[in-house]
């Protein structure tokens, strides 16, 4: 008898460590916010989001994924907001700041605004700190990427970060399809860039087809794009099973190994938006994917870690 239980603990302690880990979970779309300054109109807009929060650090942050049994998360700067220069450096200073205090739970996006002037010097200043991407939000920056100036001066901006090794998270306006194209299309004029589209478009999550269809008609086409199912996922939450089939088949055509999901925190709470995604009809591995593997293996695929990437 003792013989055997000799035996059973050899066998389970030389196969565990050949047994997959249980993966982490990730919230792929969380945003921070400094304390800021109510006499600051850009900031009192925006921080009019959180509910009352007043702001969010790594702290509330890590109180919100605890709650939501979420493990770790892609602090999102709001710096992306801000039209002065000095307004943006702040923002990214203080969620660059915040990650350094919990490296194993955060990894950071510099928020840069596109259409300023100091966008470029900004992205630069921001691989110095220690950020892991770059987000961009058009819509609230008011960038045109129908508009070819618009998208020139923006495609050196990418061009800039993809240098850097910064995966670019992009928001577009989701209501225009020529802004949306557009957008896909920078994923190909940059192979080298990784794109993570922000909510996979929203309600237009067709627009995925796009990307989809390029690959299959040029099988040489890198695929380097990604996106998230922040803010999408709780949309279609009380659709009906119809409608939550036909996204979930539009992402697997795409590649299912390249979708994370996220909260959006603080439009979206974390652990509601969570509950919304298993809702879906995805195999368990799918939806370990989604939660949290899918991210980690970009994370390795990009030569980055959790914490500053110093």
């Amino acid at each position: 008898m003792n013989q055997l239980r000799n035996l059973t603990l050899v066998l389970l302690f030389t196969l565990l460590p050949l047994l997959p880990a249980t993966a982490a979970s990730v919230d792929a779309h969380f945003h921070f916010l400094s304390p800021g300054d109510a006499s600051n109109q850009r900031w009192a807009t925006y921080s009019s989001i959180f509910r009352g929060k007043v702001f969010s650090d790594s702290t509330l942050a890590l109180k919100e994924l605890k709650a939501a049994k979420v493990d770790k998360a892609v602090a999102i700067s709001a710096g992306y907001f801000f039209i002065e220069e000095a307004d943006a450096v702040k923002e990214n200073d203080f969620t660059a700041q915040e990650i350094a205090k919990h490296p194993e739970s955060f990894v950071g996006l510099c928020g840069i605004n596109a259409g300023q002037a100091w966008a470029l010097k900004e992205i630069e200043r921001c691989k110095r700190l220690g950020f892991f991407g770059v987000k961009f939000h058009l819509t609230s920056a008011k960038v045109s990427l129908a508009d070819k100036a618009q998208y020139a001066a923006f495609s050196k901006l990418v061009a800039k970060a993809t240098e850097l090794k910064m995966p670019v998270f992009l928001h577009v306006s989701y209501w225009v399809p020529q802004e949306v194209e557009a957008g896909i299309s920078l994923s190909f004029e940059h192979p080298t860039g990784k794109f993570v589209y922000m909510h996979a478009f929203g309600p237009w999550y067709g627009h995925i087809f796009s990307l989809t269809a390029s690959y299959l008609e040029d099988p040489k086409l890198v695929k380097n794009a990604y996106v998230d199912l922040s803010f999408t996922a709780t949309y279609f939450n009380d659709a009906p099973a119809s409608r939550k089939e036909d996204l979930v088949w539009t992402l697997r055509k795409f590649g299912i190994d390249r979708v994370f999901m996220g909260s959006d925190f603080p439009v979206s709470d974390v652990r509601a938006a969570f509950t919304d995604v298993r809702k879906y009809p995805l195999t368990k591995a799918e939806l370990r994917g989604v939660e949290g593997a899918n991210f980690e293996a970009f994370l390795r695929a990009s030569g980055a870690k959790w914490g500053p990437q110093m």
